[in-house]
């Protein structure tokens, strides 16, 4: 590939940054040039799925379509990225920077940030909304509306003094609407519950739904999130404290009252929900011990993505429990292989062991991750750093694996807490990190966290 640099004026300041350029037209590229690791995720399956960026590292993102990358932080900025970009990223005073050598595609990278800034999360996730303090669902409702406003308005501003592209235009009135719809139908806000919400809006249900006959729009993290709102609203839930975004906590009778609404759907919103449903179920069965078959599930289902991503999800969840001692509980690699805990600790008897207990959905797993790697490099071949994950979706764990972790020991606990593993060392939440001396021998179950200093002190006593 050729190697192109190009100049980034931030604050006044010139900097040259060597930019891998023409990535092919099905991949997204991006490298990343700051200290600090930052993470990211997009959702192009049934869930998200990180990406950590680190220092000098070049990520590629395979894509046949716009996906949209997700920050971590409380605002949920979304980048819009498309087959074709190649992107340098950087942190300018807390403040992530994409650039790319088009200008009017710094100007599109530029614009969802500042209108996050401006009104607010467009995928605001419980107390992270603006819509705060007292007030009747009628003034909700108009708020919600007012700040859609202001936001296209701020749009058509924004175009005039900075020149977009059509389709991102389009792009952006879509985050802008379904953020609306998805704010108007969340549940879970600061006191308002679900019955109130339901009469409110029960009228204009019928309005909402054919919002959701949108294939495009099938990637879209928003139009997803608020889809997900749009179809619980309407289903007999008895549990409101269930997740905000997913369909795991549901009984069989309340995802039978969302599947009814789902057949209603395009076909792609109607496959993501028959899916998601299908996820649903499946958690359900294991929770409360159940006998599910497979095939009646994906029997419902078109996309062969999704059917694998369930298939593999359940076949973690319902391999056979292990029981007996922790030396025996069974470790899975990233490439299918198989092997026991003790067999691990055989193979890496002379070497202390760092052993980082961790997931995709746990964010302050993924912040460590980073100093977990370079625990590697400042000890070189006196220790090796082993990431074990806790996650019930192999898929997604999978792909992190591949964009983040692959020059690393990898392996997934089939069934995460419940394992052998897990209560033997009386394992209940993550981030947790259990140190192993060179013979083998159990040194701590709960060892400081990779960021902490003290960490240093602990390996300098048995290295």
């Amino acid at each position: 590939m050729a190697i192109t640099t190009i100049c980034i004026r931030i604050e006044g300041m010139a900097k040259e940054i060597s930019e891998i350029t023409m990535p092919k037209k099905d991949t997204i590229m991006l490298r990343y040039f700051s200290e600090t690791p930052v993470t990211f995720y997009y959702v192009t399956g049934l869930k998200g799925i990180p990406v950590t960026l680190f220092k000098d590292g070049l990520i590629k993102i395979p894509s046949e379509g716009p996906i949209y990358f997700m920050e971590t932080s409380a605002l949920q900025i979304p980048f819009i990225l498309y087959p074709g970009d190649s992107l340098v990223i950087k942190q300018n005073n807390n403040q992530l920077i994409f650039r790319s050598t088009d200008s009017i595609r710094n100007n599109e990278l530029d614009f969802l940030k500042e209108v996050s800034k401006l009104y607010g999360s467009l995928r605001p996730l419980g107390t992270t909304t603006y819509l705060k303090g007292t007030m009747n669902l009628r003034e909700r409702d108009s708020i919600i509306d007012k700040h859609y406003a202001a936001r296209i308005s701020f749009l058509n501003t924004y175009n005039q003094d900075h020149k977009l592209r059509p389709m991102f235009i389009e792009a952006a009135k879509n985050i802008f609407f379904y953020g609306h719809i998805n704010e108007k139908m969340s549940l879970f806000y600061p006191g308002f519950n679900k019955k109130k919400i339901y009469n409110y809006y029960k009228d204009s249900l019928n309005i909402f739904l054919k919002y959701f006959d949108c294939d495009s729009c099938i990637n879209n993290t928003v139009y997803k999130t608020a889809l997900i709102h749009f179809i619980r609203i309407q289903g007999n839930e008895s549990d409101l404290s269930s997740p905000m975004l997913f369909l795991e906590g549901l009984n069989p009778e309340e995802l039978g009252t969302i599947e009814n609404t789902a057949k209603q759907l395009s076909k792609r919103s109607k496959d993501y929900l028959m899916a998601t449903i299908g996820l649903g179920v499946i958690f359900n069965a294991q929770k409360t011990k159940t006998h599910i078959r497979l095939d009646s599930i994906i029997s419902k289902i078109e996309s062969k993505e999704y059917k694998e991503s369930i298939t593999e999800t359940y076949q973690l969840l319902n391999k056979i429990i292990e029981t007996g001692p922790v030396e025996s509980q069974k470790l899975y690699s990233s490439n299918n292989e198989t092997l026991t805990f003790q067999s691990l600790l055989n193979q890496k008897k002379g070497k202390l062991l760092f052993i980082d207990l961790w997931a995709t959905w746990c964010v302050p797993c993924m912040r460590e991750i980073p100093f977990s790697k370079q625990l590697t490099k400042n000890y070189k071949d006196k220790l090796e750093v082993i990431f074990i994950s806790l996650d019930s979706d192999s898929s997604v764990w999978k792909r992190y694996v591949e964009n983040n972790l692959l020059s690393e020991t990898n392996f997934i606990l089939p069934n995460d807490f419940k394992s052998t593993f897990a209560k033997h060392f009386k394992l209940t939440s993550i981030p947790r990190y259990i140190l192993i001396d060179k013979n083998g021998k159990l040194i701590t179950t709960d060892a400081p966290r990779p960021s902490d200093p003290k960490i240093k002190e602990l390996m300098r006593k048995y290295l």
